[in-house]
């Protein structure tokens, strides 16, 4: 027999936690070879003696790998913890997939507060469905406590990352600038304000992609009720949110700016502002962090203490960094191509001198009429010449093959070719500048008019799905082909026989040709 060391009650030996408090018992043999068995819904167990069961003297929840929570989630190990809440990393078991589930810290649990900021992060984080935000699904309970399902992020936050490596490269730093503002604008633009943007809240997965987590103090922008509370982190918060002021999407855009500058040089989110005014002062010259120009000069616009001269949207920042484009942003967004963002696009070109444009217009002209002056004389089909119009030349087909005993078609189709022989002989014999007003002269068949007739309907073969002078092949009884030149003329005719009456009586029966 042992006793408790929290609540001192005796228990058995062979007993691993105590049936009063359900505090872990001192390990023993059986412990270190026999694993953990699986507890549905079983209470949370403490590390150090607590008076509240299920938390340690911290307020943190001591979920034990293995624990089953709400007959759905098995507890695999404890990801991550902040003043507010934890996380777990957590296997649902009806669907096959990890995903992480946020408790509110034990201490915390008392007012009602904290408990309705936590809903309010499922019901807005809910509605926002981006490749580069935090993906949340459910809101559950177990044991009494509240938590959330949310997508499980395998990698690291970006605080972490840059306390691990200090500095990212230039190009990976803009890489993971524009996915979070193409996260931050798709939060926008659902009227949605993040209200705690830091690196502390955005994750970088295993394949180095963003996501931005944590919608615990996010709010509507419409909702009145968000203006009356001063909530964020004070390092990353807006001058007038600080002031208690209300918070704006140009408030979250203060904040992306510390992030950005953090992103970029690795430093504390307090310099951010002295490095960009300096960077600006010094004309854009290089500063210790080597911020690049444009990087510096739309942080610095960021972080203007007046909103108004903020920029408008997460989606200029990421134009303006180095190689922006506002249609690849917008893209990138989920945004449609609106036409102020087409407008944005060309202003970034730039612009021409008013005599320059002149030259260029005078010369575009210049340019289309000498082509309509010249095309005339260049082109097969101005030089052959038509007498009658295609509708004229399809009756008269018509009428001719009617005249020579050709019953009514079920299927007809016509159109045009050239005569590829007579332009290869005219272009191979004759060098002249007037060469193609002869061939008009000639009357030589350049273009003809085909009309093909059927029996029954014609089914083209080619991927065009259109009948043509080859297509289908001639091998029904009864098809007939006739060419025509411009004038109308009959130039060539070819008809499929159609087996006599005795042929037809007699199965078998072949005439000599």
């Amino acid at each position: 027999m042992a006793d408790c060391t929290a609540c001192r009650r005796t228990v058995d030996d062979d007993a691993r936690y105590c049936p009063a408090c359900g505090c872990a018992l001192a390990p023993s043999s059986q412990l270190l070879t026999e694993p953990a068995p699986i507890v549905e819904d079983s209470p949370t167990l403490p590390v150090s003696p607590s008076p509240r069961v299920g938390s340690s003297g911290d307020g943190t929840r001591q979920h034990l790998p293995g624990t089953i929570l709400a007959g759905r989630y098995r507890i695999i190990e404890r990801v991550g913890h902040g003043g507010m809440g934890e996380v777990f990393r957590a296997e649902d078991m009806r669907i096959g997939q990890m995903v992480a589930l946020k408790f509110i810290r034990a201490s915390r649990q008392k007012g009602g507060g904290e408990l309705e900021l936590f809903i309010s992060e499922v019901r807005l984080a809910r509605q926002i469905g981006h490749p580069n935000v935090c993906r949340v699904y459910d809101l559950g309970e177990a044991n009494g406590a509240p938590f959330l399902s949310m997508e499980f992020v395998d990698g690291e936050d970006l605080a972490s990352l840059l306390r691990r490596i200090r500095r990212l490269p230039p190009d990976k730093a803009t890489e993971i600038a524009r996915e979070i503002c193409a996260g931050l604008a798709a939060i926008h633009d659902l009227d949605v304000l993040h209200r705690d943007l830091k690196p502390a809240n955005i994750m970088i997965d295993g394949r180095g992609r963003v996501r931005i987590t944590d919608f615990g103090l996010a709010a509507l922008q419409s909702d009145p009720d968000h203006s009356h509370h001063i909530v964020g982190t004070p390092a990353y918060m807006a001058p007038e949110v600080r002031a208690g002021g209300a918070a704006t999407p140009r408030s979250d855009l203060y904040s992306l700016g510390l992030v950005l500058y953090e992103t970029y040089t690795g430093g504390a989110p307090d310099e951010a502002v002295p490095a960009t005014t300096l960077h600006a002062a010094r004309g854009g010259k290089a500063i210790a962090h080597a911020l690049a120009p444009e990087v510096a000069r739309i942080i610095g616009r960021c972080l203007e203490s007046d909103p108004a001269l903020r920029p408008q949207s997460a989606l200029q920042v990421a134009a303006a960094l180095p190689g922006g484009d506002p249609i690849a942003a917008a893209i990138a967004a989920g945004r449609t191509l609106e036409p102020e963002l087409l407008a944005a696009a060309g202003a970034r070109e730039r612009a021409l001198s008013p005599a320059r444009g002149f030259a260029y217009m005078t010369a575009l002209v210049l340019g289309v009429a000498a082509a309509l002056s010249v095309a005339p004389h260049t082109r097969l089909v101005s030089a052959a010449r038509m007498h009658e119009t295609p509708q004229s030349i399809a009756a008269r087909a018509r009428l001719t093959l009617q005249g020579l005993g050709f019953a009514d078609p079920v299927d007809a189709a016509e159109g045009f070719v050239y005569d590829a022989t007579v332009v290869e002989r005219i272009a191979a014999t004759d060098r002249s500048a007037d060469r193609w007003e002869k061939l008009a002269a000639s009357g030589a068949p350049a273009f003809l008019h085909w009309h093909r007739e059927s029996p029954r309907a014609m089914q083209p073969l080619g991927a065009r799905q259109r009948v043509t002078p080859g297509d289908p092949a001639a091998d029904v009884p009864g098809m007939v082909d006739a060419r025509f030149d411009v004038r109308g003329r009959l130039r060539h005719l070819a008809a499929v026989p159609v087996a006599s009456v005795a042929e037809r009586a007699v199965p078998g029966v072949m005439r000599d040709s």
